[in-house]
């Protein structure tokens, strides 16, 4: 009778210490998982199309860019994606004017990610889009020549230059974007 009691606790341990491993790792999943994504079309993502919109966010969400981004601001407040005959596009809103644009084009072939962040230096900076070389081209990435950068001015906003790190590989390109010696950007793009 009495092992019969300790053995029933012993299980019920067992059963209380899993739940809450369960509920803390839905409760911390839930915290860094990303907005549901709206769609800003009309109609709704085709179903031939939906496995590889679903492929294409949890690869954008795996990604430096995206995991930086939630790691410094918190999830995404808002997500919109728009889906076409050739690509696909996807877009986070971030608090503190966070944003990650992602987009491919298999008509152009045509990927590209950038993301707008602020109070990141320029180490920060290059260490993640040499991570994101690697993640999206695999671990020798895309040939891009790290000591070699072109610097160019933006007309856009006064005060801005852009550094540009230049591919051996589908024109592949690495920038960060200043406005005021402050790195505000971060694009990663290659057309085949």
């Amino acid at each position: 009778m009495a092992r019969a009691v300790l053995a029933s606790r012993g299980i019920l341990r067992v059963i209380l210490t899993v739940s809450a491993a369960v509920f803390l790792a839905v409760c911390t999943g839930t915290q860094a998982s990303a907005a549901a994504c709206s769609h800003s079309s009309e109609a709704e993502v085709p179903q031939s199309r939906q496995s590889e919109v679903r492929e294409f966010l949890k690869r954008v969400e795996s990604g430096p860019f995206f995991r930086e981004l939630v790691h410094r601001l918190g999830k995404p407040e808002a997500c919109d994606s728009e889906v076409n005959e050739d690509g696909i596009r996807v877009s986070y809103t971030f608090h503190e004017n966070g944003n990650l644009q992602a987009r491919i084009d298999s008509a152009l072939e045509l990927s590209e990610q950038s993301i707008e962040l602020r109070h990141i230096d320029t180490k920060t900076a290059l260490a993640l889009l040499k991570n994101a070389e690697k993640y999206l081209y695999g671990r020798d990435g895309c040939g891009i020549a790290w000591n070699h950068p072109t610097e160019e001015s933006v007309d856009q906003r006064a005060g801005s230059h852009e550094v540009t790190f230049q591919g051996e590989i589908c024109n592949c390109k690495a920038r960060v974007l200043y406005v005021h010696n402050a790195v505000v950007g971060l694009v990663m793009r290659s057309a085949c």
